[in-house]
C-alpha cells in the first residue's frame, strides 16, 4: 500500500503554511520525542514532526500506540500556548482531529473523554499533550496525534484487534497528507482565534459518554458510575452507585457495555 508522506503534498493543502514548519521522516522512536529535542536547540512554535511509523508510540498512562508504516498518521505539533489555552490543549486538539475526519468524509468521528477518537464504536486515533518546562517554568507543549487512517495489512495485533478502529473505509494515496494538513488548518483556527465556549460546544456534541455507565479508573481503584455531563472545565461529571456526584479531571473511563 504506497501513501507515502510528501511535504510537498502536506504544505500545498495547508491554508496555514506560513504558520507550520512541517518535517516529514521515516521510522522515528517518537515524534513527541523527536519535537522534545528539537525544543533543546531552539525549535519555534509551529514545527510539526510527522513519521512513517514510530518504534515506541505512546499513548496515556505509558502505553504503547500500535504504529504501522504506511496506514497511519503520528505527528506531534509544538506550541507555545498561553496560559489561558493551556489547560485545553487536548480537548481542542480532539476537536479538530474530529473535524478534519469529518471535513474529508471520513466515517463519523466521536470523542470518548478525555483524548481518544472513535469511529464505528472502536477506537481510531488518541492524543498525548506533554508539558515541557525551561527551567522551573513552563515553556512549551508538545502535542501527539496518532490515527489508524486505513486497516493494517496485516490486521491489528491480536491484543488490540477488538478495540482499534479506523477513521477511513476507502483508500486514497494521498489522504494522509491532506488528513495532516487539515487537522493543522482546523487546529490553527481554534488556537488563534481561542473560543472556550465554542470549543467546549464542539467537544461536547462529540461525546458519547453522556450518559453511559462506566467504570472510572483512578490511583488504581475502579468504581462504577453513570456520566451525568461534561463541565465548563471539560471535567467529566460523574454520579457513582452511592448516589455520590463528582467532576473528574483526570484518569480513565471505561464504558459498560
Amino acid at each position: 500500500m504506497e501513501c507515502n508522506l510528501s511535504r510537498e503534498n502536506i504544505t500545498k493543502n495547508l491554508r496555514y503554511a506560513k504558520v507550520f514548519d512541517v518535517e516529514t521522516k521515516g521510522e522515528v522512536l517518537s515524534t513527541n520525542d523527536e519535537v522534545k529535542a528539537r525544543i533543546k536547540s531552539g525549535a519555534r512554535e509551529g514545527l510539526v514532526v510527522v513519521a512513517s511509523s514510530q518504534l515506541k508510540g505512546r499513548g496515556t498512562n505509558g502505553r504503547s500506540f500500535f504504529s504501522p508504516e504506511e496506514t497511519g498518521v503520528y505527528m506531534s505539533i509544538l506550541v507555545r500556548p498561553s496560559i489561558e489555552i493551556a489547560p485545553y490543549l487536548t480537548s481542542m486538539t480532539a476537536v479538530s482531529v474530529a473535524k478534519a475526519i469529518e471535513n474529508l468524509n471520513g466515517n463519523a468521528p466521536s470523542i470518548k473523554w478525555v483524548n481518544d477518537i472513535y469511529a464505528k464504536g472502536k477506537k481510531c486515533a488518541g492524543i498525548l499533550t506533554e508539558a515541557v518546562s525551561t527551567g522551573s517554568e513552563f515553556s512549551h507543549a508538545v502535542i501527539g496525534i496518532g490515527i489508524n487512517v486505513f486497516e493494517p495489512k496485516n490486521g491489528f495485533p491480536d491484543d488490540i484487534k477488538d478495540i482499534a478502529g479506523v477513521a477511513f473505509d476507502n483508500y486514497d494515496i494521498e489522504l494522509k497528507n491532506k488528513l495532516i494538513a487539515e487537522i493543522l488548518n482546523v487546529f490553527y483556527e481554534l488556537y488563534s482565534n481561542f473560543d472556550k465556549e465554542y470549543i467546549l460546544k464542539e467537544y461536547k456534541s462529540r461525546s458519547f459518554l453522556i450518559g453511559e455507565k462506566v467504570v472510572a479508573v483512578s490511583h488504581n481503584e475502579e468504581k462504577s458510575a453513570s456520566v451525568i455531563d461534561i463541565d465548563d472545565e471539560f471535567r467529566l461529571i460523574v454520579k457513582f452507585d452511592d448516589d455520590s456526584v463528582q467532576s473528574i479531571n483526570s484518569g480513565e473511563v471505561r464504558i459498560v457495555w
